[in-house]
């Protein structure tokens, strides 16, 4: 379905989009509040080593198809249009985002226990 991700500059959209919100509403969004599950995956990838730790250690190649896929059919999914999903990518979707939750889970119970 989603074969890559997209080019774009992520940081430099998302830092000017906080600014934005701050400018027309006097209030200062965090990037996370703003950013599309698209530029938050592009961050992960391009900086997978950092990353890395919070998906079981393993290599960018085991994670990246999933990560990208869910990318791409999050929007359908979370604006009410998962009708134009077939069944069997709304159910790789809800594997897909419970693998990467386990997997952060993990991630977080090692570094917590300092490993």
């Amino acid at each position: 379905m989603i074969s890559r991700v997209s080019s774009y500059s992520a940081g430099s959209k998302l830092l000017a989009y906080v600014q934005k919100n701050l400018d027309a509403f006097g209030f200062r969004s965090e990037v996370s509040d703003v950013a599309p599950l698209w530029y938050t995956v592009e961050i992960i990838l391009s900086k997978w080593e950092a990353f890395r730790k919070y998906f079981d250690g393993e290599s960018m190649d085991s994670w990246q198809n999933r990560l990208i896929f869910c990318a791409g059919v999050r929007n359908p999914i979370g604006h009410s249009l998962g009708d134009f999903l077939s069944d069997e990518d709304k159910n790789s979707f809800s594997i897909y985002c419970k693998l990467i939750v386990a997997a952060i889970e993990r991630g977080e119970a090692l570094q917590s226990a300092g490993a």
